[in-house]
């Protein structure tokens, strides 16, 4: 009660859609009433109007074996560094993207632990398709290499994975979205 509204009264906080945050949706409270950890993103709105958007991770502690606990601990981090740093991050690539796409090739990264692929730069005029179409499971990038091609880029692809310092050096063919090959 008194020490909860001592703490956090003179605070206005929001979610982060911009509405205000009723007091029984704070982490503090939904951990008191369900027993379970909570994480939210919210917007803490201070008396003389600054916001501070922020990161709230609160849990119960010291549990008895019935499940009981005896305690909360709450971890608020500000998160404006860390938005600056993600406006930034966003900045450049969007400015890497032009770089790119101005050279005329196309540039993709395969992410190895997840068999992701990312592609860049003019895929669109290059080859036919919106990045949209081809970004994806490295199965897409594969199934578009010309068969004959196929075994000498898996050949290079293995090679790579054995010494990480070796390049990825391969001449193929890939499938045009018009069905050609470039």
């Amino acid at each position: 009660g008194t020490d909860f509204d001592t703490l956090i009264g003179h605070l206005t906080i929001e979610r982060s859609d911009g509405t205000t945050s009723p007091r029984e949706e704070l982490t503090v409270a939904t951990v008191l009433r369900t027993g379970q950890p909570v994480q939210k993103s919210l917007v803490y709105v201070h008396p003389d109007g600054s916001r501070v958007p922020v990161l709230v991770s609160t849990l119960p502690l010291g549990r008895d074996s019935n499940g009981e606990f005896d305690s909360v601990v709450s971890v608020v981090q500000d998160r404006r560094e860390l938005e600056g740093a993600l406006s930034e991050l966003r900045e450049w690539e969007r400015r890497y993207d032009a770089v790119v796409e101005s050279t005329g090739q196309v540039v993709y990264d395969w992410d190895a632990g997840s068999h992701v692929m990312h592609w860049s730069g003019s895929v669109e005029t290059v080859l036919g398709y919106r990045q949209d179409e081809i970004q994806g499971a490295c199965e897409i990038w594969r199934s578009h290499i010309h068969p004959e091609d196929l075994p000498g880029v898996l050949a290079e692809l293995k090679a790579c994975h054995r010494d990480p310092a070796r390049k990825f050096d391969a001449t193929y063919r890939f499938r045009h979205a018009d069905g050609g090959w470039r």
